[in-house]
């Protein structure tokens, strides 16, 4: 299981409420993570889980992700942060390039569902790491949406080795 205080400071950012993520377990390359939204704060309830809440729902997992793994020294290339010093560039520094291939394929329940984010490449170039991700969101009723992400990391600020 990701340690507590990693899912705590990484969500630290984000309103109590909207603060989605509730427990990951992390066997890198992949991070398997369980949800909770119990009330949508953009307008009305929907019922099912939606590309607003998707968007939420994968940078908590990714930040979460790759915390983890730069504490622990998992992606080579980044070297190892320590916790405290990823909290300081966590919002300025990790940074969404691209996101796509995005597909709903059924309804996801909102109360209770599970994430799974797989780092596939992570190269660097210059002071920055390069993390191409897939990911999906799915529950126990045969809820599923996936699709993939390309996150960049500004390694300049930050202590690594």
């Amino acid at each position: 299981m990701v340690r507590q205080e990693i899912l705590d400071t990484m969500l630290q950012p984000y309103y109590p409420e909207c603060r989605y993520l509730k427990e990951s377990e992390l066997n890198f390359p992949t991070m398997h993570s369980k949800f909770s939204i119990s009330k949508t704060f953009y307008g009305a309830q929907s019922g099912h889980f939606n590309a607003t809440e998707m968007m939420m729902c994968y940078n908590q997992m990714a930040y979460t992700f790759i915390a983890a793994s730069v504490e622990e020294g998992l992606i080579e290339s980044a070297g190892t942060i320590p916790l405290e010093k990823f909290i300081e560039y966590q919002m300025a520094n990790c940074l969404m390039a691209r996101i796509g291939n995005i597909k709903f394929k059924s309804q996801i329940n909102p109360k209770n569902f599970y994430g799974e984010i797989t780092l596939k490449k992570y190269p660097t170039r210059g002071k920055n790491l390069f993390a191409t991700t897939d990911f999906s969101f799915y529950d126990d009723n045969g809820g599923f949406a996936n699709g993939d992400a390309l996150l960049v990391l500004a390694l300049k600020n930050c202590h690594s080795k």
